[in-house]
């Protein structure tokens, strides 16, 4: 939620199969017993830890269990006063076999401006070239790209962690979009990312080239994807004026 002075707040919504997220764990190598409910992904430090790499300024306020059948998780509250000084990146937050003490970093997929007024306009803007951002790496590998049977075969593998992912940036302002050239609105939300991996896993073809390299740069498989219920923002920067 964005207020018209360019204050706000974040709220996180994390879930997971609970199956899944044991894998995941176990794969990890982690002496720690697998999170059986959301109230144990749950930790003060770590959230505080995310909330400073969505931007300075950004605070943790709290968080609570969101537990829905088989899937465990939890949704968290952060705090901003500036949101020109916020950049998300929607993976953020996701499990990882890393160390979890260290500081976690953002991919700045998603930053903001803001102009301030009796009707204040403010801007999404939308990183689409990150993957391209290390060509020198890219070149150093581009002879051991995957062939199209790999790519296959690599996202049927993935298919048992995958299927019940989803993520969404949805930004909503405290008031009345009076314009916006977002594709995606409802009322007074924006949605960027709307991505439910479950709406294609059984579409063998899309599924395969969402796995492939830097296949969501292209707009074709984009505008496919929003075909089936998922949906990416196509414009690079977004404005939103609202009262």
């Amino acid at each position: 939620m964005v207020k018209k002075d360019g204050s706000g707040t974040i709220t996180m919504d994390f879930t997971m199969d609970q199956s899944v997220m044991g894998m995941m764990q176990g794969m990890g190598g982690g002496g720690d017993a697998p999170a059986q409910t959301g109230a144990d992904l749950i930790n003060a430090d770590d959230l505080s830890r995310l909330a400073r790499a969505m931007g300075e300024g950004v605070r943790y306020v709290s968080a609570e269990p969101a537990d829905k059948g088989g899937n465990i998780g939890y949704k968290a509250t952060f705090a901003f006063d500036d949101i020109s000084k916020v950049h998300i990146d929607p993976m953020l937050g996701a499990p990882s076999d890393g160390d979890e003490s260290e500081e976690v970093e953002a991919d700045d997929v998603i930053s903001f401006a803001f102009k301030k007024g009796s009707r204040p306009q403010l801007t999404i803007i939308t990183d689409q070239s990150e993957n391209n951002s290390d060509t020198e790496d890219y070149s150093d590998t581009e002879s051991e790209a995957q062939s199209p049977e790999e790519a296959a075969a690599m996202a049927n593998m993935m298919k048992p962690f995958l299927g019940s992912m989803s993520f969404s940036v949805l930004v909503k302002v405290d008031g009345a979009i009076s314009s916006t050239n977002a594709s995606y609105v409802n009322g007074s939300t924006v949605t960027m990312m709307d991505f439910d991996m479950g709406k294609i896993i059984d579409n063998n073809d899309l599924f395969t080239k969402v796995m492939a390299d830097n296949s969501m740069e292209d707009e074709e498989v984009r505008k496919e994807l929003a075909k089936n219920g998922v949906l990416i923002e196509l414009q690079e920067k977004v404005t939103v004026d609202f009262r």
